[in-house]
């Protein structure tokens, strides 16, 4: 189902950011955890599969990359958000859209 390919991806993502897009280890952990989920987690169809590689990620993260968020932090209550901007000569192309919530009904 994935390969060294899909691995490439994570880090071909990774290396799409400007040095100013990525100010400090908790911002790479943001686009680290961006990329698993772009590349991985985005594919798989079942609910199962999804919570199981989403636990896996924030479990990671947490171990080597020292981020303290939960699976609901990242995947239930804030999601975790990267785009690029519309505008060839803007200084920095991908960045964080920093956890954007879900709309809230009035």
């Amino acid at each position: 189902m994935f390969n060294m390919r899909d691995v490439a991806k994570v880090f071909q993502g990774i290396m799409m950011t400007r040095p100013q897009s990525v100010p400090n280890g908790e911002v790479l952990t943001r686009l680290w955890v961006h990329e698993m989920c772009r590349v991985f987690y985005d594919r798989l169809s079942s609910a199962e599969d999804k919570e199981w590689v989403g636990r896996l990620v924030t479990q990671y993260a947490g171990k080597h990359l020292k981020a303290s968020w939960e699976y609901e932090d990242v995947f239930e209550r804030k999601k975790i958000y990267w785009g690029d901007t519309l505008k060839l000569e803007a200084p920095v192309k991908y960045l964080s859209l920093i956890h954007i919530s879900e709309p809230t009904r009035p």
